[in-house]
């Protein structure tokens, strides 16, 4: 059997079942078991600083700008280390009511939320993909991480242009 920090992977069934490519892909599934796990297990952690930040940026105001700005910023660290699902889950209940005090639309605000999450993804250095993609191509995290750069680029300027046009969420709604 194999073992990557500390969680088993069930390379022997893959064994048994034929074959070297079975094997790979447990250890892989091994590796990324440990870099989900870990930070589902401090989520409470996330949560509490999550909370003060957000008080802290609310007494400035709500200006419609910065609380976008916000939201950007908390989902593109938080999907760099948790799943779009359990984000979702935690942070779209907790920032819902920022949206609701600036304006935004429900529709809006789950799209602008789920195009952030995503870059979150391809982020340097946590992203998960980037772990995902140095496994599948026995390829440094840095030189993927330097390849995945102008990727980043151009996903954060589609998600702050999601996040500051709502017409583009909105067209196929007529609203």
């Amino acid at each position: 059997p194999h073992s990557s920090r500390g969680l088993r992977s069930q390379c022997t069934v893959g064994q048994a079942q034929g074959g070297g490519d079975a094997i790979a892909g447990e250890a892989q599934t091994g590796t990324l078991r440990y870099l989900l796990a870990r930070p589902v297990g401090r989520t409470h952690l996330l949560l509490a600083k999550l909370v003060t930040v957000v008080a802290f940026v609310l007494s400035f105001g709500t200006s419609k700008t910065a609380v976008i700005l916000l939201m950007l910023l908390i989902w593109i660290i938080a999907g760099m280390f948790m799943e779009t699902g359990p984000n979702i889950v935690v942070l779209g209940p907790l920032l819902y009511p920022l949206a609701q005090k600036i304006g935004m639309d429900p529709i809006h605000f789950c799209v602008f939320m789920i195009t952030t999450l995503g870059l979150g993804f391809i982020t340097p250095p946590f992203g998960l993909n980037l772990f995902v993609m140095a496994g599948l191509t026995r390829t440094p995290i840095p030189a993927i991480a330097r390849q995945a750069l102008p990727f980043v680029r151009a996903m954060l300027i589609v998600s702050a242009v999601i996040g500051f046009v709502p017409q583009i969420s909105l067209f196929a709604l007529g609203r």
